[in-house]
């Protein structure tokens, strides 16, 4: 055995529990990790109870695995499924070096958008084609494409859309022809595309945040680790970004798959539920949601309280984070704190780069012939989506907000300009203790604060939602948001019905 250093961690029953089915046990397992629990923590000290068997910690993006790598032993290492994909795509390369091109699918859309100007068409075709690789939809089934394309809020010519969507299916057979050259996606989809190998499968995988794995990346674990343990870690009330491609059914699909489809090895379940994050008040509140969260024995008692909807200006102040469902209100919310020379920012960039975007695309040449044509495209749109089979709530709530938001920026703007300028500076992705950081809550995912306020709960959960899908994914948000707080949780208006 590799002598593990003096390590000062002292397991509560729960994760001693998992930590000696790891060490003892050959069955694949599932950690339920509730917020704020240590999963991390139990995950780490996991890694080093394994001995001199060799694990792989799969990780959601670079900047955790590199955080998590930081105190692993030599036989465990952290990465990114993306990173991992792409050493199988170069071990099937027979020595042909690959090309990590991001420009890849914009070449291959050419073919149908030739022209310098059709930029814009071919990132929606770029944009279906990223969305269809993650989701394994085949691109001759064009009415799923097309709804995709509303589904993701895309925008494009009445006359470009039929060519963008057909377009689809020819692309992505071009990225399967070039397997030399890969982008982003590629480094996920076309391992599972070609059905490659891990040249070097670890004894034990673990899979990190498993409630937002994608059907593809689901489809990759096999082939990372097909005769190894699995160690799926995640909390399915924290599933919330089907929106963007994740699986909803993310965790209840990966414990099928390890019990029933793989090796015989059988599953065990094992929970952390004792959070070290949330006060008593809070978790009292989340119990509502999730009954079995529990407060840590030395938690404190914390405060949950509701105010009158427009205190929240009084009650913020600096190193407090603002939440809420969508992001027209925190534009208006950002903006007063501004007004009174007060630090703040809205977390997302990339939201940011989106609005600038839109913006453009109206072609506007003053304030009010650009709030004219929100209010056309708006209309348009939302009487195009209502024609569907089976209407997209999510894309219809995700227009309305786009175009609430610039009709935020816009107020008292001078000038497009103005207006950008706005978005530019509004818009940042940092962690500011002497600002206020205001967020969606899906942006929140992964942030405390000791003081969280919830803007207009009444959005909470969103009555946009018709479907059972729909509605669990509105419930686990309002979890999440609450989660978040480790000391005080203040409601701006009523306690949301989830709540009572």
């Amino acid at each position: 055995m590799i002598a593990a250093p003096v390590r000062s961690f002292s397991p509560s029953p729960q994760q001693a529990a998992f930590l000696t089915a790891l060490e003892t046990g050959d069955s694949h397992l599932l950690l339920s990790a509730r917020a704020g629990t240590g999963k991390s923590t139990t995950c780490r000290e996991g890694a080093w109870s394994l001995g001199r068997r060799r694990s792989l910690y799969c990780c959601f993006n670079k900047a955790i695995a590199a955080d998590f790598q930081r105190d692993l032993p030599r036989t465990c290492r952290a990465a990114t499924m993306h990173s991992l994909g792409f050493r199988m795509l170069k071990s099937r390369s027979w020595g042909v070096e690959l090309d990590a091109d991001g420009e890849k699918v914009d070449a291959a859309a050419r073919v149908y958008f030739p022209h310098d100007h059709q930029g814009r068409e071919r990132n929606v075709v770029a944009q279906l084609v990223s969305a269809c690789k993650n989701r394994l939809i085949p691109g001759d089934d064009l009415e799923a494409v097309d709804a995709l394309a509303d589904e993701l809020g895309l925008e494009i010519r009445a006359d470009a859309r039929e060519i963008a969507v057909g377009a689809v299916e020819g692309v992505l057979t071009a990225c399967v022809e070039n397997p030399h050259v890969v982008d982003f996606d590629d480094m996920v989809w076309l391992p599972v595309r070609l059905g490659a190998a891990n040249p070097s499968p670890p004894d034990v995988l673990f899979i990190d945040e498993a409630q937002d794995l994608n059907l593809c990346q689901h489809a990759l674990i096999d082939l990372i680790n097909p005769d190894g343990r699995n160690v799926g870690v995640g909390d399915p009330w924290q599933s919330i970004y089907r929106f963007r491609g994740a699986d909803s059914d993310s965790i209840p699909r990966l414990a099928y798959r390890l019990d029933a489809c793989n090796s015989g090895r059988g599953l065990e379940s094992f929970p952390l539920t004792v959070t070290r994050r949330c006060p008593r008040a809070v978790v009292a509140l989340a119990n509502k949601i999730v009954p079995d969260l529990e407060a840590a024995p030395n938690a404190p008692d914390g405060l949950v309280e509701t105010i009158d909807a427009e205190e929240w200006r009084l009650a913020a102040s600096a190193g407090s984070m603002i939440l809420c469902r969508t992001n027209a209100p925190l534009v208006r919310a950002c903006y007063a704190l501004w007004r009174r020379r007060r630090p703040a920012h809205i977390q997302g960039r990339d939201i940011g780069k989106g609005l600038l975007a839109f913006i453009a695309a109206r072609k506007a040449s003053s304030v009010e012939d650009l709030l004219a044509k929100i209010d056309d495209h708006q209309a348009g749109e939302r009487e195009r989506m209502a024609k569907r089979r089976v209407p997209n709530a999510d894309a219809i709530r995700n227009l309305i907000d786009k175009c609430d938001c610039v009709r935020a920026l816009a107020v008292d703007a001078s000038s497009i300009d103005d207006i950008r300028r706005r978005v530019e500076t509004m818009f940042a992705d940092a962690d500011d203790p002497n600002a206020i950081t205001l967020s969606s809550i899906h942006r929140s995912k992964g942030l405390e604060r000791s003081h969280v306020l919830i803007l207009r709960p009444d959005l909470i959960p969103g009555p946009w939602a018709r479907t059972e899908e729909d509605r669990r994914q509105e419930r686990n948000l309002a979890y999440v948001a609450v989660t978040r707080a480790k000391q005080r949780l203040t409601f701006c208006g009523d306690l949301p019905n989830v709540f009572r």
